[in-house]
C-alpha cells in the first residue's frame, strides 16, 4: 500500500501507524513478494495488538486488486504502448509457465518481442518499397 497506509491504518487505531506505513512502502519495492510480506506484518500486528485486521485484511484484498487489474496495467501500459489486457494477459501467462519468474520476466520478454516484430516489419517495409521503385525504373 506504499505510503498510504498509514492514515488507513490509525484509523483502525493499529499501534505505530506511521512505522507501519514506511515499512510498507519500504517493502512495496520487492517485486512479487514485497506486497505480500507487508501485509503478513499488517495482520499479524493486527491480530497481535487485538486490533481491527479484518478490515485491514479487506482493505489490502481491495487495495491490491485495484493495483493489479486497474492501475498497474494502465500505467505500464501507457509508459510501454501496450495495452493493459495485454499485460495482464501476458502476466498471466508468465505465472503458468514459470511462477514467479515467469511473472517477473513476462512484460520485458513481451516488450522485447514487441521491438523485434517491429524492426522485422519496418525492413519489410523498406524492402516492398524499394522493389516497387525498381519496378517502376
Amino acid at each position: 500500500m506504499r505510503g498510504t497506509s498509514a492514515p488507513f491504518v490509525a484509523a483502525f487505531m493499529f499501534p505505530h501507524p506511521v512505522a507501519l506505513g514506511i515499512l510498507g512502502a519500504v517493502l512495496e519495492f520487492i517485486p512479487v513478494a514485497g506486497w505480500m510480506a507487508s501485509a503478513g506484518v499488517f495482520i499479524a500486528v493486527g491480530i497481535l495488538t487485538h486490533s481491527h485486521w479484518i478490515w485491514i485484511t479487506a482493505l489490502l484484498g481491495l487495495w491490491r486488486l485495484i493495483m493489479d487489474y486497474f492501475i498497474s496495467p494502465r500505467v505500464v501500459g501507457h509508459n510501454l504502448e501496450i495495452h493493459p489486457l495485454l499485460v495482464i494477459f501476458a502476466v498471466m501467462v508468465g505465472g503458468e509457465i514459470d511462477g514467479i519468474v515467469g511473472i517477473s520476466l513476462s512484460i520485458p520478454s513481451m516488450v522485447v518481442a514487441r521491438y523485434l516484430a517491429e524492426v522485422v516489419r519496418s525492413k519489410v517495409a523498406v524492402a516492398v518499397l524499394r522493389e516497387q521503385q525498381n519496378i517502376r525504373t
